[in-house]
């Protein structure tokens, strides 16, 4: 038990010092959809500014984006129901250093996720490990809640790698236990970088990448 406990301690230090936090945090936007809160991930090329989040985040038309408490007009560029991703243009430019990872890494990689659980407290940082490949979805040990989903999902370089959905469509993920329900806020799902690649592919949208 200690050594485990030493371990964990070694890794939130690790975490904590290997990833640019403050840089995540600016990159890290509010968005209002007129329902509810939901969070994105700034990306910043070409002299124009991008938000990416959930497709199931911005279905409603009057959208605003959140960021250092400035609020910001932003136009849908499109939104991908199936995939559950989203892009945004901002009407402003707003200073990100993000970049998009598209490597494939293995179950334990350490990952650190930026959001606005229960749309209230903005640039929160939760750290984990990526779990498991689960087809659509990658499953990761990060604590995750309403408010948080399309916040980025990064690794240790503070390179995007995946846009968190919770548990698909839902807040806070529901595991049926016998006749109660249980929630498991450390049960969290996310798209990998790799779906990313084909949304963009697939609707053209390489310049809101950077290439």
């Amino acid at each position: 038990m200690k050594l485990l406990m030493t371990c964990l301690v070694a890794l939130t230090c690790a975490t904590a010092s290997a990833a640019d936090v403050p840089m995540l945090q600016e990159a890290s936007v509010t968005i209002h959809n007129g329902k509810g809160r939901a969070s994105g991930t700034v990306i910043t090329t070409g002299g124009k500014s991008y938000v990416w989040t959930a497709a199931h985040a911005v279905t409603e038309k009057d959208l605003k984006v959140v960021s250092n408490r400035k609020e910001y007009s932003c136009k849908v560029l499109k939104a991908d129901q199936k995939r559950d991703i989203a892009v945004l243009e901002l009407e402003a430019v707003l200073p990100s250093k993000v970049v998009w990872n598209f490597s494939k890494y293995n179950p334990g990689a350490v990952l650190l996720h930026v959001g606005n659980p229960f749309g209230k407290h903005p640039d929160s940082v939760a750290h984990g490990v990526f779990s498991n490949d689960r087809g659509k979805f990658y499953q990761a040990s990060f604590a995750i809640y309403p408010g948080c989903s399309g916040g980025g999902v990064f690794n240790l370089d503070g390179e995007q790698v995946g846009i968190v959905v919770a548990h698909a469509r839902h807040g806070t993920p529901v595991i049926p236990f016998g006749e109660a329900s249980v929630t498991c806020p450390t049960l969290s799902f996310y798209i990998p970088s790799s779906s990313v690649l084909e949304f963009v592919a697939e609707h053209k949208l390489h310049y809101a990448l950077g290439f």
